[in-house]
């Protein structure tokens, strides 16, 4: 995967436009942001990344960071903002400060998009720092250079559960009917 700069990077955090080649995210293009504040990486060379729900080298300890709920759903509602490819160079700046905020990262606890997150969700600060172990389908992308080395944890979102579901039964009645239809005399057609 690759990653460049959307608007304004240069206080280290994001939006950045990731294009990803292979892998279970092979041929998408999203906006992520930065998950580590003291990590980092350079725009332009391509990465290697692991879909995880947590950043590694994260400040709990060696098993890594989880994503917090908080997190999650303001990057959720973030791609779900059909204007999100818009958003000035300080709202994204905003964002990716209110992440280092509640991934216990920097950033500070006066920020309009943490209230508004606590406001929707009816959870106290506590609640929304907790794990959100998967929720909003948002994972972290732990990725690594060319030698293997740990760079810059990205955001994602990758389907929910449910939408997978959803999907797989879908496409196996579409095969059922086609099987159906395939096995049907000639010229009688399903009702």
């Amino acid at each position: 995967m690759s990653l460049a700069p959307n608007r304004d990077s240069s206080y280290g955090g994001g939006a950045f436009i990731a294009t990803v080649n292979n892998g279970p995210l092979g041929g998408s293009v999203f906006y992520t942001f930065c998950l580590e504040y003291s990590e980092h990486f350079s725009p332009g060379p391509t990465y290697n990344y692991v879909i995880n729900t947590k950043a590694v080298n994260g400040g709990v300890g060696p098993e890594g960071d989880p994503i917090s709920l908080g997190t999650a759903y303001l990057y959720s509602q973030y791609l779900d903002d059909p204007n999100h490819a818009n958003w000035t160079a300080q709202q994204q700046r905003s964002l990716q400060e209110a992440i280092w905020f509640l991934e216990d990262e920097n950033g500070g606890q006066n920020n309009s998009l943490i209230a508004a997150a606590q406001a929707a969700l009816g959870v106290d600060l506590v609640d929304l720092k907790a794990d959100a172990n998967g929720a909003y389908g948002v994972v972290a992308l732990n990725l690594t250079d060319s030698n293997g080395n740990l760079v810059q944890d990205q955001m994602a979102r990758v389907p929910e559960a449910g939408a997978t579901l959803l999907l797989s039964m879908s496409l196996v009645g579409l095969g059922w009917f086609a099987r159906r239809k395939n096995l049907l005399p000639s010229g009688v057609r399903p009702a």
